[in-house]
């Protein structure tokens, strides 16, 4: 009793040390990707963690190897077992990075399969998770489809993540993070917020649900009211800033009861800019645009319904399946250069990266037995079980380089995000009334361990040398010039308010904007024309649905964006330089089904093949569609 003591009194201790040289944490919950689907291949025996957290961890890391892969096999019981594949070779040829291609089961009875299989008894095997999706086709199309259903093993490499393998190894990631409900979004969502679900165990009617408990949000505002916060949300169709938001009180009721509510919502650019310029609050919260989309059922089961279990509606940046993941890297991207485009506030940051649930996708893991929050248990299910491991990210210059961490006896879950939140913000556990979970959730405050803060935030190779003069700014004027020399033009005259490529004596003079600092790899950007013709509509965008790019004013449309890439430099936060070449990406939607990034470039129609255009990275010549910046 007495060495508990000591020990819970040690972690306080260190709580409070680690946690006092951070200003501002910043948290980005996405949506359904197990740990194993993005993360398994992070570490090897040959290349482990430099660190580990508790120091006396003697497992190794918890993601997988070539020489494992068999033991983790799943069967589809007389037809075919599959090992994990590591690897997309399911999307391979077709330009898409968008495995699996059918949504998976991500609610309870069908995540109880997974964890469960039919052969587990009562211990959990992680053994039914091929067999589960498989039930999305006829059985007559198992043998044929075999390819389709087995994606559901396959998991995500450096190569096709590059941006999330980058920074678990510059950062830290944990390895034993796991979702709070062995179900779907919103009772998760909920843990993270509440801490509990209300012993809700699925998603209400399209999607929708209702919470009455309080929130982390209602705790500071009433017990810390000088903590400043902010929750940050992204939609092209809806800018409302309760209604583009999961976390309002169309979701969670008790928010209601905070003052002057309203004034805690503000845009993704918004965010960024904030990021900056060095003014982001002490908390915030990053919703991703959602991807909004049904199932097609047509009222039948939905085991009959074969390969008719089709999305429809709009792929957002959250990494859903089947979305690609490419908007989600690049919305990593964004957020992390906007954080350390600001030294002096990004050497006080903590951002944390984590996922709602595992949206179905293979993990290796058993999740272990836990703590219900609560009584309430009439759905039967008595929230004694947590549900599948997600990939945790943890990023901040107070962090030593390729650190994994653990929490030293519980796990963590989503209610970490209000034991450290809280405890950092020096709220005492008597008043938190969160439930049982939070009480005893560990913090991972632990993970901060650095007295001064690194200065190695470009993600590049040990022989890179970052430039010191000569770099563009936001804010800063400048031209752009494509491949076949032809120079970015606005306000063409046949074309109301159009952007072409034309001569250079028509070239326009531009400005990124959206904060302050160095442009750099991976920053989020507005395109603006310094044109006074144009007015307030000097705003480049792209059409959703369409390749024509036009100038707007950015107050209709905060949605849309673009995302600055080096071509000689793919290193994320590496400086541009006057005279580099680039790849503009925007976010415009091809598809109802599809949304990928696209690149800036001319359109190849039979007329105006100067009408600056938006063309899919999917294209096979996307590497061409390049500009040089010049100043």
């Amino acid at each position: 009793m007495f060495r508990k003591l000591l020990l819970s009194l040690c972690l306080a201790t260190s709580l409070r040390a680690d946690m006092q040289k951070v200003e501002h944490v910043v948290v980005l919950m996405l949506e359904n990707r197990s740990f194993d689907n993005v993360l398994a291949w992070l570490y090897s025996q040959e290349n482990p963690p430099a660190h580990f957290i508790p120091e006396t961890t003697t497992t190794p890391y918890e993601g997988l190897s070539d020489t494992t892969l068999a033991q983790y096999a799943n069967e589809l019981p007389g037809y075919y077992s599959q090992a994990p594949i590591k690897g997309v070779p399911s999307v391979a040829d077709w330009g898409y990075l968008n495995s699996p291609q059918y949504n998976p089961y991500e609610s309870f009875p069908y995540v109880m399969k997974q964890i469960f299989s039919e052969n587990a008894g009562n211990r959990p095997d992680m053994k039914g998770f091929l067999q589960n999706y498989a039930s999305i086709w006829w059985q007559g199309q198992w043998e044929s489809e075999r390819e389709k259903i087995t994606a559901v093993m396959e998991t995500y490499t450096e190569h096709e993540l590059p941006i999330f393998y980058g920074l678990g190894r510059h950062y830290a990631v944990s390895d034993s993070w796991f979702c709070s409900v062995p179900s779907d979004t919103n009772p998760n969502r909920a843990f993270a917020h509440c801490g509990t679900s209300e012993g809700q165990i699925a998603d209400g009617p399209n999607s929708q649900s209702m919470f009455y408990s309080d929130t982390l949000w209602n705790r500071l505002q009433e017990l810390k009211p000088e903590t400043s916060w902010k929750i940050f949300w992204q939609s092209s169709f809806d800018p409302g800033y309760i209604s583009g938001a999961y976390t309002s009180p169309n979701t969670f009721d008790a928010m209601k009861k905070i003052p002057e509510l309203e004034s805690h919502y503000d845009s993704f650019a918004g965010f960024c800019e904030l990021a900056r310029n060095g003014d982001l609050p002490a908390f915030s919260f990053i919703e991703p645009q959602f991807t909004s989309a049904r199932e097609i059922i047509a009222g039948l089961p939905i085991e009959e319904l074969s390969g008719f279990r089709l999305m429809y509606g709009f792929e957002g940046n959250d990494m859903h399946p089947p979305g690609d993941v490419r908007p989600a890297e690049n919305l990593v991207a964004n957020i992390y250069t906007s954080l350390i485009a600001n030294k002096e506030a990004w050497d006080k940051t903590l951002l944390v990266i984590t996922f709602d649930e595992h949206g179905g996708l293979f993990d290796h893991v058993p999740p272990p037995p836990a703590v219900a929050p609560d009584a309430h248990f009439e759905n039967g299910f008595m929230f004694n079980l947590y549900g599948v491991r997600v990939p945790t990210l943890f990023i901040s210059p107070l962090i030593k380089k390729s650190t994994v961490i653990r929490a030293p006896d519980t796990p963590f879950d989503h209610t970490s995000l209000i034991s450290t939140i809280l405890s950092w913000q020096n709220i005492d556990k008597t008043v938190w009334n969160l439930g049982a979970r939070a009480q005893i959730a560990p913090s991972f405050a632990p993970v901060i361990t650095e007295e001064v803060a690194r200065d190695d935030a470009v993600i590049a190779p040990i022989d890179y040398v970052a430039p010191s003069d000569n770099v563009v700014h936001l804010g800063d004027s400048f031209s752009l010039r494509d491949k076949d020399g032809n120079y970015l033009v606005d306000n063409c005259f046949f074309f109301f308010n159009g952007a072409f490529a034309g001569s250079v004596e028509d070239k326009a003079t531009l400005t990124f904007t959206g904060g302050s600092g160095a442009l750099t790899h991976g920053s989020f950007v507005f395109i603006t024309s310094l044109d006074p013709n144009l007015g307030e509509n000097n705003v480049l965008e792209a059409s959703l649905f369409e390749s024509d790019c036009f100038y707007t004013n950015k107050a209709f449309n905060s949605g849309q964006w673009w995302t600055v890439k080096s071509v000689d430099n793919p290193y994320l936060g590496a400086p541009i330089q006057y005279g580099d070449k680039i790849y503009l990406e925007n976010h415009t939607y091809w598809n109802l089904f599809q949304f990928i990034p696209a690149r800036l470039t001319k359109s190849d129609g039979l007329f105006f093949k100067k009408l600056l255009s938006c063309r899919s990275i999917a294209d096979e010549k996307s590497d061409e569609y390049y500009w040089t910046v010049e100043n």
